[in-house]
């Protein structure tokens, strides 16, 4: 049974990152859907074993996704204008953090530094300006959910992107670490707004 759920979530995967618009709960479902037809056929023809539990885990999974996708939450909406206002830790329990960095003037101010952004559930939105601004991302997602940064995605359980954006030659680098527990993280390169 479990190289059927495996290969379900292989597939999924693939139609997701041909393009087609799959959210991160979508994984945790269809799992749940292949594990309940599974204990239904075991009921009648054979013992349920361990998929009791795995329909535990992907019943948690898909929970935390649909809170995700649907809570409200903490709004933390950040647009600093220097780099001194620039904050090194963004927190949420679970919300949304909306991070844009493009009014920042003093860019320079930056190089070396490290920000952190962590959540439980919710969305992670980080804008970067699309030039003088070297930016190294280190984003993780505990459990379901999805990221994109620079043209590249990574979705489904336990996702990880690790991604380099180069605004330039000789301009400073900024180094983000990004964690949820479920959710979703974003980067978006948008034109300097200073």
């Amino acid at each position: 049974m479990l190289p059927l759920v495996v290969l379900s979530l292989g597939v999924l995967g693939i139609v997701d990152a041909a393009g087609v618009e799959v959210h991160g709960s979508a994984y945790p479902a269809l799992a749940l859907g292949i594990i309940a037809v599974a204990l239904l056929v075991g009921a009648f023809f054979g013992r349920a074993g361990g998929l009791i539990l795995l329909g535990f885990i992907a019943t948690f999974g898909l929970i935390g996704g649909t809170v995700a996708d649907r809570w409200d939450g903490t709004q933390v909406h950040a647009a600093p204008t220097s780099a001194a206002e620039l904050d090194s830790l963004y927190e949420m329990s679970a919300g949304e953090i909306v991070l844009d960095l493009s009014a920042i003037q003093d860019l320079e101010e930056l190089d070396g530094r490290s920000i952190r952004i962590d959540g439980d559930a919710g969305r992670i939105e980080i804008r970067i300006p699309v030039d003088d601004l070297d930016v190294n991302l280190d984003a993780d997602i505990d459990g379901a959910g999805e990221i994109r940064a620079f043209d590249r995605k990574s979705s489904g359980w336990d996702p990880t992107l690790r991604a380099s954006h180069d605004g330039g030659d000789a301009v400073p680098t900024l180094d983000i670490r990004a964690d949820l527990t479920f959710g979703e993280i974003s980067v978006e390169l948008v034109e300097a707004n200073r």
